[in-house]
């Protein structure tokens, strides 16, 4: 289902056909919608869940950010020249700092080693040196709102073509337009409907509406969960096989 598609269903579930305007556009309905989907993102780990991305990196850089990353599982350093893969080791932002001693901008480049993340700030796309010097005793990118996390690396690379794979746990895709799509709409629109409707009640400030909406909420996801950890099962027995 589209978002349309979903708009659509979570009106004649709510009856708040206020929340749509005459020709079916958004007007409150979204909201609610795009709430349920990110309280989903969060309360069950699914199988769409773990993405991997790429970043390239310029000599001498430390920077980059990624969007709808909910938080990082692995960094690698990735050399296709070689080619070659090698694992950075998680550093808090000021250990990294206090590790090389001076300001980000005045380390020499190298071979990367550690990985840190920056809070969670909007950045220009690379991170000029000159525009930095504050870093060394700060654990933030500046910027306006958190749209993206920022991704360390240090020392910056001292070889041209490199590239960063980040592992880790992502938000299902936005829903940013009349015909967008997530895993949530196209799997399971009647539980993204629900976690709607669970937005919904909380707007109300209606405490037993809340807890009841989300007791079925609970009940939907609790059977995903039961899939999730039958497959970890199958694939545990398949490996000591």
């Amino acid at each position: 289902m589209t978002l349309a598609e979903i708009r659509q269903v979570f009106c004649q579930q709510s009856g708040r056909y206020d929340l749509v305007n005459n020709d079916g556009t958004d007007a409150g309905a979204d909201y609610f919608i795009k709430a349920g989907q990110r309280y989903l993102d969060r309360l069950f780990d699914n199988e769409n869940s773990t993405a991997r991305t790429f970043r390239s990196l310029d000599v001498g850089q430390f920077f980059v950010k990624v969007a709808q990353l909910r938080y990082l599982e692995e960094c690698w350093l990735v050399d296709p020249s070689g080619p070659s893969r090698t694992e950075l080791k998680f550093a808090k932002m000021r250990q990294a700092q206090c590790y090389f001693g001076v300001p980000l901008q005045d380390i020499t480049p190298g071979s990367p080693l550690l990985f840190a993340l920056c809070r969670d700030r909007v950045v220009e796309e690379t991170l000029s040196m000159a525009g930095v010097s504050a870093l060394h005793f700060s654990d933030t990118i500046a910027g306006t709102t958190g749209q993206f996390k920022g991704v360390v690396v240090l020392p910056p690379p001292d070889s041209a073509g490199m590239h960063l794979e980040l592992v880790g746990k992502f938000d299902s895709e936005p829903l940013d337009s009349e015909t967008a799509t997530s895993y949530w709409t196209e799997n399971h629109d009647d539980i993204l409907v629900l976690a709607a409707l669970y937005k919904l009640e909380c707007l109300y400030r209606n405490s037993a509406g809340a807890k009841d909406a989300l007791n079925v909420l609970l009940d939907a996801v609790r059977a995903l969960d039961m899939d999730m950890v039958a497959q970890e099962t199958v694939n545990a027995d398949q490996m000591e096989d």
